[in-house]
C-alpha cells in the first residue's frame, strides 16, 4: 500500500508557472474613461508605468 504513495505525491504536484516578461494589459480599454485629456494622460502614465516594470520584472525572484 505504502509503495503507491510516491505515486500519489507526484501527482498531486502542480507546476507553478513563471512569467519571462511582465504582464500586459489593455491600456487603451482600461483608459477609455473620462475626456479626451484624461485617457491621453492615463494611456500616457500606463505606458510609462509599464515600461518601468518591464525594465524592472528581471530582477524579481521566482522563489515564494
Amino acid at each position: 500500500m505504502l509503495i503507491h504513495l510516491p505515486i500519489i505525491i507526484l501527482t498531486s504536484l502542480h507546476p507553478t508557472p513563471i512569467a519571462d516578461t511582465a504582464p500586459k494589459f489593455d491600456i487603451a480599454r482600461e483608459c477609455q474613461f473620462g475626456s479626451k485629456e484624461e485617457q491621453k494622460r492615463c494611456t500616457d502614465e500606463e505606458t510609462q508605468a509599464r515600461d518601468q516594470l518591464q525594465t524592472e520584472w528581471i530582477q524579481f525572484s521566482s522563489q515564494r
